[in-house]
């Protein structure tokens, strides 16, 4: 992938030069077509390691899509496309399968879910940068039960405004994530009996309030449905504020890229 950095700027094909914008880079970058075939990966002997590194990288993507799930309920505090981020993070995680042959590595969230902590949505106005004073939170596996303490919150002093919204609120959600394993003739699949990826979110929030007042401080607790502590699968916990504006009476809604949001905590 190439960027243009001087005053030529087009979007689309020139010759075997793709040029597009993407979200977060404030450039042209340029994709050069080309290259193998699809029958020379799949059949020839040079590329081996490429085809090992496809079959893995096809549970990275189902892993990065589960993720990307788990963080839907506080979507809209994300300020860029962090699907390459959470790909490059997945990636690592499955790397930690130390046991399985390359090419046949699994993706344990059970075992290697923490890596994914501290994961931020934003690149420009970081979780931890808004909210300038500490969640405490404690995550119960065996219960499937959550507890975030939100401190109080005043502008000015441990709360930020960036885009100088009048309301906010602090949403939290709590999701399982299914183990990805390599089972031979079926590839990756999920590490549950029923194969199923067991996505059932469950998010709360506190009211909205008027940054010029601020908050008190507020206790949010999740309980997951149906939570059977399988071995295979994490329970992931994390924590957005969103900042909105009045829409009619007393309802408000949530500006895009306007919060921040994070991961909180993997077990």
């Amino acid at each position: 992938m190439a960027i243009i950095t001087g005053q030529v700027q087009f979007t689309g094909s020139l010759g075997n030069i793709s040029a597009y914008r993407m979200r977060g880079v404030d450039k042209m970058v340029l994709r050069r077509k080309g290259g193998p075939t699809r029958k020379d990966i799949h059949t020839k002997p040079q590329f081996e390691n490429t085809r090992r590194n496809n079959q893995e990288w096809k549970a990275s993507i189902m892993a990065s899509r589960d993720v990307q799930h788990a963080l839907h309920d506080i979507r809209l505090t994300g300020d860029y496309n962090y699907s390459g981020a959470l790909n490059a993070l997945c990636k690592r995680i499955q790397a930690g399968d130390t046991v399985s042959d390359w090419g046949k590595r699994n993706i344990l969230f059970s075992k290697e879910g923490p890596q994914l902590e501290g994961f931020s949505l934003n690149r420009y106005n970081l979780f931890d940068q808004v909210v300038r004073q500490h969640l405490h939170f404690s995550v119960d596996r065996s219960a499937g039960t959550a507890l975030v303490a939100v401190p109080a919150l005043q502008a000015g002093y441990n709360l930020v405004n960036p885009h100088n919204k009048p309301v906010y609120r602090i949403v939290i959600s709590m999701v399982p994530l299914a183990d990805i394993i390599y089972t031979g003739d079926k590839g990756y699949v999920y590490a549950r009996a029923n194969n199923t990826p067991m996505f059932r979110s469950k998010h709360t929030a506190t009211g909205w309030f008027t940054v010029y007042q601020g908050s008190p401080a507020a206790e949010l607790q999740l309980a997951a449905d149906d939570w059977d502590n399988d071995p295979a699968c994490a329970l992931l916990l994390c924590a957005g504020i969103e900042f909105g504006t009045p829409v009619s009476g007393n309802q408000n809604a949530a500006v895009k890229y306007a919060g921040a949001g994070k991961i909180l905590r993997v077990v």
